[in-house]
């Protein structure tokens, strides 16, 4: 998926997925997990966001704000509303910062936001996140290779949320099955 540029193509239309029904909520364990697995890896902190701007998964600092709504978020939202990923190597002077009254100020380094997506609604984002000078010349390394990186994390999180999605359905099918087979039993007991 290509970094979003500012002013470059206009936003491509993505539904936002419903706030009343958090889908990353079902995974937020397994999200957590691979959160924990990618910081230990590449030494950067990684956060997961619901579509509420809830963080789901976190790890260093923003590990303690696991279940609390971001303040601010301005990354994320744009993000969620256009459903492209942002590359921010100058946090609180890139012009989506601009709106965020800690613009200038920012306490990231840099970050890497990437939207979680299922059948084109984004549902969240997974970031890459530098909070200090060494996690921040980790990301302007090599940016496209933690691009793709951090899609295919991105993929891994939201298959695993239709998955639980689908064995979700299959259980009340079968429920639904076992009804009709038990009615069809009792009615045949009766005649």
């Amino acid at each position: 998926m290509p970094v979003a540029e500012v002013n470059a193509d206009p936003p491509i239309k993505v539904k936002i997925s419903n706030g009343n029904k958090n889908r990353l909520e079902k995974v937020k364990d397994k999200s957590q997990k691979i959160a924990e697995a990618i910081a230990t890896v590449l030494n950067i902190e990684v956060e997961i966001i619901d579509n509420n701007l809830v963080r789901i998964a976190g790890t260093g600092i923003v590990r303690n704000d696991i279940g609390i709504r971001l303040l601010r978020g301005m990354v994320n939202k744009h993000v969620l509303k256009t459903g492209k990923s942002v590359f921010i190597k100058q946090p609180g002077f890139h012009k989506i910062c601009q709106e965020c009254p800690l613009s200038e100020h920012c306490f990231y380094k840099a970050y890497i936001v990437y939207p979680l997506e299922i059948e084109k609604e984004i549902i969240g984002t997974i970031s890459l996140v530098a909070f200090n000078e060494e996690q921040r010349e980790t990301l302007l390394k090599n940016p496209e290779s933690l691009i793709e990186f951090i899609g295919r994390m991105a993929e891994l999180i939201s298959t695993k949320v239709l998955e639980m999605e689908v064995n979700a359905e299959k259980i009340v099918v079968a429920n639904e099955l076992q009804a009709i087979v038990d009615s069809v039993d009792e009615g045949v007991m009766a005649i």
